[in-house]
């Protein structure tokens, strides 16, 4: 079986993005009977999704990890919820894209994450973690939204803090963390 993790590419003046820093060293690497499969998207309206469903496509994971770095925040946020909705921040086509992602769709959707189980794996290592029921209104949001509505294998996000709030060896440990939850819940038996 195979996980994918994605990450986004750096943006807004960032140099790195802890995202994709946190997970890219795990590509081609195993978890027991898991496949990892890692994918660094752009940080566009128009291509992270597209590329989104095309690495789903070709990798058919069965499960999908999404994470996003908050610049403003000092935790590893366990997003709850995807939100029909998307913020006036423009992206790095200069494009903004305000308002309902799809009008008439639901205004939100949950994550299918073991959220609970990764979160007291992250407390009990003493790595700060936090529950959020706003992923935002940029890219984070919108490929969530995107991965709960459209493709079929269960997948939730987590927003990363800036390395200078956690170092990037920790955020590693932490992705790791989510990764032995991901397998447990998903092994058979």
């Amino acid at each position: 079986m195979r996980l994918l993790l994605t990450g986004f590419r750096p943006f807004g003046g960032l140099r790195i993005n802890p995202s994709w820093e946190a997970i890219r060293h795990l590509g081609g690497g195993r978890r027991g009977a898991f496949e990892l499969h890692v994918a660094e998207l752009p940080v566009s309206y128009r291509d992270a999704p597209r590329e989104l469903c095309e690495h789903v496509a070709r990798v058919g994971p069965a499960a999908i990890v999404l994470l996003g770095v908050a610049t403003e925040r000092a935790c590893v946020s366990l997003e709850r919820t995807a939100r029909n909705q998307s913020g006036a921040a423009v992206d790095e086509d200069g494009v903004a894209r305000p308002g309902p992602i799809e009008p008439g769709a639901p205004p939100a959707l949950p994550s299918a994450l073991p959220l609970a189980e990764i979160h007291a794996a992250l407390a009990r290592e003493r790595l700060p973690v936090e529950w959020s029921d706003d992923a935002g209104g940029y890219l984070c949001n919108r490929v969530f939204w995107e991965a709960r509505r459209h493709l079929a294998p269960p997948s939730g996000f987590v927003h990363l803090p800036p390395p200078e709030a956690l170092s990037l060896e920790l955020q590693r440990r932490a992705v790791e963390l989510m990764i032995v939850e991901l397998v447990a819940a998903l092994a058979p038996g």
